[in-house]
């Protein structure tokens, strides 16, 4: 039966609002309804999404929204001849088109005329709310057989709407920053619709879902299940998993893009290299930032220094830049770096040799196998009762104090079996002064009188929770 939507919001651009008004009075073609060019513009709206190159744009199929508007395309084309929406390109997956069909799915966002905040108004149409529902249910129809729980649990998210709104207000005054308060409004709105989502990426196989897409700041008036969420982060993850590639090289060669320089890197000897050993050992500690930032001053660079413990945006920009950029490039910086790890440079360029991107996209793929096949899969086996989401190398569970110790020790077991060392693990509470009228623990949820037995549930308190 489909999942009922108690209120429905929709989110349309001002400005975009007032074009929508004149064509109330003048349709743009035959057979324009105001409520579904109102339902299609939201869904531009609400399904905005951030990629890793910092593009933002809705990505849609047409098969979606006819299930929807039967008609969608002759709304698309208007909004496109008007000026509202600009067509970015289309996106072409050999595995996901059908035969002779071409592009899998567009790429849309507002023209930069129309962009203006959003205003809120609510879908009254009964039609288009069943057609709504009835099409969510067909979306990401073949994720869910590879994701059961996940997407189960997603069904549950919830978001305390007023209360994000204003957050996002108090975020953005005075409607500053259109297209991050924007994007802010379509996440919450989305989830408060009750649209869940899961679907993995081909470049770095990662797993998006509404809670990936959900600004920081914004996490903590998230439930699943009806319980606030807490979060284990591994600390400079990336960094981490190259330990993978300099210490057993032939264990990550399924995860690279093209053919993978496994008899040039045995050349370099890379077991034998004392450079390669220091780079192994800042990593496992997540010690190397701190190491570059001090190199960095050393050799006359200017560097922010914030803290003992951390280091600036700036450097970590300026040290994925040296990790990640085409080999022929180089920089102040990126000498430093090569004079520190000659071998690990040497390493990193073959991965980087055919195709640049190769590299990072390795190391993403190396990530989500980690965190969602072997981690999650395994909290879903072991707990399935147990909140167990991803926001990339972030393992989400709810805010519930033991919850957080089995994903701690499952992830540090896991991940030292995996790596070879064991993680450096960071523990946020999206909520930590939140407190839940009824929570309970893994022990307390199975119940004391068996798998149906009665269960007891029991408050936690602030401290509790801090702790």
């Amino acid at each position: 039966m489909p999942h009922k939507v108690k209120r429905y919001r929709l989110q349309i651009p001002a400005r975009v609002a007032d074009r929508l008004r004149e064509w109330d009075q003048r349709p743009p073609f035959k057979g324009y309804n105001a409520d579904k060019a109102a339902v299609l513009l939201s869904i531009v709206s609400t399904h905005l999404r951030k990629d890793d190159s910092g593009s933002i744009y809705a990505q849609l199929k047409m098969e979606f929204l006819r299930n929807i508007v039967y008609n969608a395309g002759q709304y698309i084309q208007a909004f496109i001849k008007a000026g509202i929406i600009v067509r970015i390109g289309g996106y072409v997956s050999k595995k996901q088109c059908k035969p002779g069909q071409t592009v899998h799915s567009y790429r849309y966002q507002y023209a930069p005329a129309v962009q203006s905040p959003y205003i809120t108004s609510e879908l009254k149409n009964l039609s288009l709310l069943q057609k709504i529902n009835t099409a969510r249910t067909k979306k990401g129809r073949s994720d869910s057989r590879y994701y059961p729980l996940q997407k189960q649990q997603l069904k549950t998210m919830t978001v305390n709407y007023n209360d994000a709104m204003a957050l996002i207000k108090s975020q953005y005054p005075d409607n500053s920053d259109i297209g991050p308060y924007n994007f802010a409004v379509g996440a919450v709105t989305r989830i408060n619709n009750g649209e869940p989502y899961l679907t993995r990426d081909d470049s770095g196989h990662r797993v998006h879902t509404p809670l990936t897409n959900l600004p920081r700041f914004l996490r903590g008036e998230v439930q699943i299940n009806g319980r606030y969420l807490s979060g284990l982060d591994i600390s400079n993850s990336q960094l981490y998993f190259s330990i993978k590639l300099l210490t057993d090289p032939d264990g990550v060669k399924d995860f690279f893009p093209g053919k993978f320089p496994l008899m040039m890197l045995k050349c370099l000897r890379l077991s034998q290299q004392q450079d390669v050993t220091t780079f192994v050992l800042l990593a496992k500690e997540a010690k190397l930032y701190k190491f570059l930032e001090g190199e960095f001053i050393r050799a006359g660079l200017k560097i922010e220094v914030i803290s003992d413990t951390k280091v600036s945006d700036a450097t970590k920009k300026k040290i994925f830049t040296i990790l990640f950029e085409e080999n022929h490039l180089t920089s102040r910086a990126k000498k430093v770096f090569q004079r520190c790890f000659p071998n690990v440079d040497r390493a990193f360029s073959l991965f980087r040799m055919a195709r640049y991107t190769d590299f990072v996209n390795m190391l993403a793929r190396i990530e989500a196998y980690a965190v969602h096949e072997l981690i999650i899969a395994r909290l879903n086996r072991e707990h399935p009762d147990m909140v167990a989401q991803q926001i990339y190398d972030n393992v989400v569970t709810s805010i519930v104090t033991d919850d957080i110790d089995t994903a701690k020790r499952v992830m540090t077991e896991e991940l030292t079996a995996f790596v070879g060392c064991p993680p450096v693990l960071k523990t946020e509470n999206f909520r930590p002064t939140s407190v839940l009228k009824v929570n309970t623990s893994i022990k307390e949820r199975r119940g004391k009188e068996g798998k149906r037995g009665k269960r007891e549930r029991v408050p936690y308190d602030v401290e509790t929770l801090n702790k």
